[in-house]
């Protein structure tokens, strides 16, 4: 298709919008072309966690006044057990919650270096006490052993499955000042350890 401008206000005799006709029905539209620039990226990793019931393996939190929107952009479970185990089947929920304490600190990590530093009201925890959790999607994972084998096949699927749903035409996963996101076990199990890595974005609310 043949590209094309468009000349907009108030710059109408300067700046050109770059477009793309199209025939729609009767008419030659312009589509104009976009052009994203990323947002400030942050990976937040819980390392090796150790399953236990009720246990919350990942929490992040924008507490009121960071002026900032934090976005759930991907979600990973790594599975960390590279001997032998009797492994379990069991389930996590992934929620939204109100608030997070206690528990250990996870640092995130800036994408690109030249990115500023979060706010102090955005924090990662592991192993915290939550609040007000409401749920938004459960999922399964198997602490079964990663091993030389032809199961190493099905943890390394999972490991680079994203768990957070997207598409082009939905939203991602928005936290607005006073909310949070937390990965709680259901299952009564002890058995392994996982990392969680989550990658999320910022900007200002």
């Amino acid at each position: 298709m043949a590209e094309s401008f468009t000349q907009v206000p108030p710059n109408s005799t300067g700046n050109k919008m770059r477009t793309r006709d199209r025939i729609i029905g009767a008419n030659t539209v312009h589509e104009q072309a976009i052009f994203q620039a990323a947002l400030p990226t942050y990976y937040a990793t819980a390392d090796a966690i150790t399953f236990a019931n009720g246990k919350t393996h990942f929490s992040i939190m924008n507490a009121a006044g960071s002026a900032r929107v934090v976005a759930i952009r991907k979600l990973f479970a790594i599975n960390n057990s590279i001997g032998a185990v009797v492994g379990a089947a069991l389930r996590l929920d992934a929620r939204r919650i109100a608030s997070h304490s206690g528990g250990t600190t996870v640092t995130p990590v800036l994408a690109d270096t030249t990115n500023a530093a979060l706010p102090a009201q955005i924090t990662v925890l592991t192993n915290a006490t939550v609040t007000s959790p409401v749920l938004l999607y459960p999922f399964f994972v198997t602490t079964e052993e990663e091993t030389a084998t032809s199961a190493l096949s099905k943890n390394l699927f999972q490991a680079m499955t994203n768990l957070q749903p997207e598409g082009m035409e939905i939203q991602e996963l928005r936290l607005r000042p006073g909310e949070g996101f937390a990965l709680t076990q259901i299952t009564n199990a002890t058995i392994g350890s996982y990392s969680w890595l989550c990658v999320f974005t910022v900007d200002e609310s």
